[in-house]
């Protein structure tokens, strides 16, 4: 039987996808926060995974590492990740590390998805041409990616650098290009935006 899993802390949208595959006799498991040392398990076991990119209290970075693990174990298993995530220079780096990875918005009807589910979606959906962007171009680097992480905290430049082994001239241009990616005008609108998206939550660190 064909199987799904789905991640989401919004439940309304887990239940929602659950509903409508199960009455097309799709298998659909919900991960809980029971299941949450079976993930990987549970995830390499199905056809197909669809995912927030930051979820029952794991950031974008987890998240990604967690994938990157599935990808190895089950190259098969195809991933789709559903999310209201709109910085796409986050999107282009995740979707480097996974090649063939599709992103949908949430704002997509249940019958995109599905489409996408059944391999025969629209390539000529803008709206999804350009969340799913496989182009580096504006993409965050892997040191940026790696940086969101410890720039979410109140952690002071010196105490990053020093945690890093970098300088904080080059902690600060970092920053400063992640700020013009993410099209945050000042510092202060960083952490709020790195906090949205699920950085520093507990699992996470």
């Amino acid at each position: 039987m064909f199987t799904l899993t789905v991640m989401d802390s919004d439940r309304w949208i887990a239940a929602g996808i659950s509903q409508y595959f199960n009455d097309r006799h799709i298998k659909v498991t919900v991960m809980t926060d029971a299941q949450d040392n079976e993930v990987l398990k549970l995830a390499a076991e199905s056809d197909i995974v669809i995912s927030e990119l930051y979820t029952s209290g794991r950031d974008i970075q987890a998240i990604s590492e967690l994938f990157v693990m599935l990808r190895m174990i089950s190259p098969s298993t195809r991933i789709i990740f559903f999310t209201d995530l709109k910085e796409k220079a986050v999107i282009k780096y995740v979707t480097s590390l996974l090649p063939n990875a599709c992103v949908l918005p949430k704002s997509c009807d249940i019958h995109r998805l599905a489409s996408e589910i059944f391999s025969c979606a629209s390539r000529s959906d803008e709206e999804i041409i350009s969340l799913n962007v496989k182009c580096k171009s504006g993409a965050l680097t892997a040191r940026e990616f790696g940086l969101l992480r410890f720039l979410a905290t109140s952690k002071s430049l010196t105490d990053i650098g020093g945690k890093l082994q970098l300088s904080v001239k080059t902690i600060s241009h970092h920053r400063k290009n992640i700020m013009q990616k993410l099209n945050c005008r000042t510092s202060h609108e960083l952490s709020p935006r790195l906090l949205g998206m699920g950085f520093g939550n507990n699992k996470s660190s």
